[in-house]
């Protein structure tokens, strides 16, 4: 009930900040995405975000209270690292929380530029307004999907005869036909292409979320800087009672 009450209150919270008219549908969607999850059933499914060893180091020392973008794994079996460029040295941490917005692809969520007054495409401000750097320092920073993007990409590769899939095998004609309520919804890939132009790699979004494992590349063969990375990142593993798991295939 303190995950709901805080979801709840981060909502509210978006709602007093100034809006485009596609922030206003992207937060309508993330609503009623919202009432319809199962979140007993979601939890069965493994959230990890992958990243740079630092910034992994930096999340298992983070307080979790801001949403996070994760790639989506299924409960048991190997993990595939997501990473657009297979010899950089790439870690995960696997995340418990409060599910937010789940889906079988990308949901164009990344809005780091916006946390600091990217109010719209035409104005840049370096510096944070002070409705989203009150929003940071109380109920944390908010990620939205971008039912726009999605739904962009959802046409454009059917037209170019490249039609992304619903779990039933039906071809998508929107984003509800891709979101996922519920463990089941989730399509179980057995490879991810993470350079496919259409971006179908599971997503989810996660709030007040805790660390609960680490996945690193036991066998991963680079220089001296990247053994001396994985070698601090496992102490503070160590430090931090977390299980460090191996990623190789």
């Amino acid at each position: 009930m303190k995950l709901l009450r805080e979801t709840i209150r981060r909502l509210l919270l978006e709602l007093k900040i100034e809006k485009s008219q596609d922030d206003k549908a992207n937060i309508a969607l993330k609503k009623q995405w919202a009432a319809k999850a199962d979140q007993s059933s979601l939890k069965k499914l493994r959230y990890i975000h992958w990243g740079s060893v630092e910034e992994i180091q930096k999340l298992l020392y983070s307080q979790g209270n801001s949403e996070i973008s994760t790639s989506i794994h299924a409960p048991t079996g190997d993990v595939i690292p997501w990473t657009m460029d297979s010899n950089s040295l790439v870690v995960g941490v696997e995340l418990k929380g409060w599910i937010t917005m789940a889906s079988n692809i990308d949901l164009d969520s990344g809005r780091h530029g916006g946390l600091f007054g990217f109010r719209d495409p035409e104005s840049w401000n370096p510096d944070p307004t002070k409705e989203l750097e009150y929003q940071k320092r109380t109920s944390g920073i908010p990620k939205r999907p971008s039912e726009y993007d999605v739904d962009w990409r959802i046409v454009t590769a059917d037209i170019e005869g490249e039609p992304i899939m619903t779990k039933s095998g039906r071809i998508a004609q929107n984003i509800e036909d891709v979101l996922i309520y519920r463990a089941e919804d989730l399509i179980d890939r057995k490879e991810i292409n993470y350079s496919s132009e259409w971006m179908e790699w599971p997503e989810a979004i996660l709030d007040n979320w805790k660390a609960v494992a680490v996945y690193s590349p036991h066998s991963f063969v680079g220089n001296d800087d990247d053994q001396q990375r994985l070698i601090d990142l496992d102490m503070d593993c160590d430090d931090l009672g977390i299980p460090n798991k191996n990623s190789d295939r």
